[in-house]
């Protein structure tokens, strides 16, 4: 079973905001991989670069992907087949 919450009222002025210094703002989420919860952070890298990464049994995982949405499917869907092996 997979579920995520990918999208929020406030996603897409979180887009433009920026952090100390210019740099973009990470945030972070929660999904559920087969009833574990599991802490991803997203990072707006530039206009068509989202990078999402976080642990996936005791190994760290980074995707990119072209857009917010398709950065954390691509995330989940690799995450899912770690858990298989």
């Amino acid at each position: 079973m997979l579920s995520f919450c990918i999208g929020s009222p406030r996603a897409a002025a979180a887009i433009d905001r920026r952090g100390k210094e210019g740099q973009p703002m990470m945030e972070r989420r929660v999904v559920n991989i087969y009833g574990d919860d599991i802490e991803i952070s997203i990072n707006h890298k530039s206009k068509t670069v989202w990078v999402v990464s976080g642990f996936i049994m005791e190994d760290s995982l980074k995707v990119k992907g072209r857009s917010e949405k398709a950065a954390v499917e691509n995330w989940v869907k690799t995450a899912e087949l770690r858990m298989r092996r």
